[in-house]
């Protein structure tokens, strides 16, 4: 084949296709670039010359390797001869085959199954060389053309390239416990406006992202370290790490990773929990009596709290969240800036903080606003969320202007019907939730301006402010504890900025405190204060305000 080439096609061919292969040769086997010179200059005279001359080799590769392998030797000895050191040819690690490339017989000789592991686990910065060199056939010219960078470092980076797969594959490497056996937690989001792409919930549900949080917490790593540990190959761990930074979720700080929020672990858990199986049947009793004792005034004067659509046992469930969230904005020692105003990416608007999950905890209780006065307790327990529904922000418009008396559309409401939002009686639309009029309040207040109060109305409002006074005086307690606890479990980076810390409590502790408004209904229920009904509303916790 080789026959019918002419001397300048094969003369081009090697100063365009080995020229620079045999320099990488020389430079791994001299591990010095001035030497690797000299000798890549050798073979390529001794190459040149032998086709100036007439030489028509059967097949070129084999040949021209076969050349670079006699130069090495001569070159070999000639240092052996200086240094007086004997350098034994077998150390060339190959042996030139009667055809095909130098490259395919190193791989040859290599556990295919190792080195592939190992292309998994270099970073991009020698990987993507090595690809392109060996899996795409380019050259090194090519390559340096590329990725703007000098031929040299090229050549460079191929030679540490190969160091550290060979080093790599001699190791023995062990994925972490996580690789295969993956943890969950749970998320807290406090949303303003979520961002473009859906942010943050797009990057929280998977094990993949849990788990990257949770081996970067307080300890930043490597890519590599978190591939090895995880068990996902380097690339597609490259680009999850690089995603998450984007997103503020991470913090890359040179080549390391951490995760950017508060993860509360389940020891911290474990000590709240402790804590707050002793709080809540003191604290819980006094929110309970508190309400009955408000509604029963607000009946006294002819008017409703908590308006006329659900009976005062299905109110109860909303009553005692919100009473519980306004006792603890208005108590002097809680936080006054909670989580859920920080400027993210994508124009979104909001905070994240964790906790490792753990069987000991209740029932979460979320909390959200729909729209134009339309709020959600998201409560959980038992199948109560899976009966919820949730209208969209035309729907929940449409219901406050019904209610407030406003023209409204009627597809709307008959879509509110089938949530069971709204209940439709001979042609009639009914409401099934919860609602604060500020009519019901002026009404209330004029009553009580009056000033001719029955005995039972001045007990209950002297019952009251003793109450106000117990149940404040435990959030104050509860602060002191739960901010203890948290601050010895957070990591150094988090314990120095205070704000975030004071933040993080309120929001565990208050609005956004699944988990405390959780052992709050639980009391309740346990108490026999709440009762659960299967046949339930699905608006249980739903309200308006208007």
């Amino acid at each position: 084949m080789d026959k019918c080439r002419n001397e300048q096609e094969m003369m081009r061919e090697y100063a365009e296709n080995y020229m620079e292969k045999i320099f990488y040769f020389c430079l791994k086997k001299t591990g010095d670039s001035h030497e690797a010179e000299e000798l890549t200059s050798d073979i390529s005279l001794n190459v040149l010359s032998a086709l100036y001359q007439g030489t028509v080799p059967r097949h070129f590769s084999a040949w021209v390797w076969q050349v670079a392998h006699n130069r090495y030797c001569s070159w070999a000895e000639r240092k052996r001869r200086r240094t007086d050191n004997t350098l034994a040819l077998d150390e060339l690690g190959f042996e030139i085959a009667d055809h095909g490339n130098m490259e395919d017989c190193l791989l040859q000789r290599e556990d295919i199954s190792l080195l592939r592991r190992e292309l998994a686990f270099i970073s991009s910065e020698y990987r993507n060389v090595v690809a392109m060199y060996y899996l795409e056939n380019r050259g090194v010219s090519d390559i340096a053309e590329g990725l703007g960078i000098p031929v040299g470092t090229v050549v460079s980076k191929l030679h540490r390239a190969r160091t550290l797969l060979k080093e790599g594959m001699n190791m023995t490497r062990e994925f972490g416990k996580r690789s295969y056996y993956p943890e969950r937690f749970r998320f807290s989001v406090i949303c303003d406006r979520r961002g473009d792409s859906g942010e943050p919930w797009c990057y929280l549900n998977s094990k993949l992202h849990q788990n990257i949080y949770l081996e970067g917490y307080d300890d930043p790593k490597t890519a590599e370290s978190f591939a090895l540990e995880l068990g996902v190959a380097l690339p597609y761990m490259e680009d999850e790490l690089e995603r998450l930074t984007r997103a503020s979720l991470l913090i890359k700080s040179g080549n390391k990773y951490e995760t950017a929020f508060p993860i509360i672990s389940r020891e911290a858990l474990s000590k709240i929990h402790v804590y707050y199986r002793e709080l809540m049947p003191r604290l819980v009793p006094l929110l309970e009596e508190n309400i009955d004792r408000f509604t029963a005034q607000y009946r006294e004067a002819g008017c409703s709290y908590y308006g006329e659509y659900q009976s005062y046992e299905e109110a109860k469930w909303t009553l005692l969240l919100m009473f519980y969230c306004d006792l603890y904005t208005v108590c002097k020692d809680s936080p006054k800036t909670p989580l859920g105003n920080t400027k993210r990416p994508a124009r979104g608007i909001w905070d994240v903080y964790a906790t490792e999950d753990a069987d000991f905890l209740p029932t979460q209780v979320g909390f959200t606003n729909v729209a134009d006065g339309l709020y959600q307790y998201l409560i959980s327990y038992r199948d109560i969320g899976k009966k919820r529904a949730f209208p969209i922000a035309a729907e929940a418009i449409t219901l406050c202007n019904f209610i407030r008396g406003e023209p409204y559309d009627k597809a709307h409401m008959e879509k509110l019907v089938s949530y069971g939002y709204v209940e439709k009686i001979c042609e009639e639309y009914v409401p099934k939730i919860a609602v604060f009029s500020r009519g019901s309040d002026k009404n209330f207040l004029k009553f009580c301006s009056k000033g001719a109060f029955s005995k039972s109305f001045s007990e209950h409002a002297t019952a009251r402010k003793a109450l106000h006074e117990s149940t404040l005086a435990l959030i104050s307690e509860m602060n002191t504890t739960v901010y203890e606890i948290l601050y010895h479990d957070l990591p150094k980076s988090i314990r120095k900025n205070e704000e975030m810390i004071r933040s993080l409590l309120r929001t565990y502790c208050s609005l956004g405190g699944s988990f405390t408004l959780g052992y709050i209904l639980e009391a309740a229920l346990a108490d026999g204060w709440l009762s659960y009904d299967e046949k339930a509303l699905p608006t249980v916790g739903v309200y308006v305000k208007i």
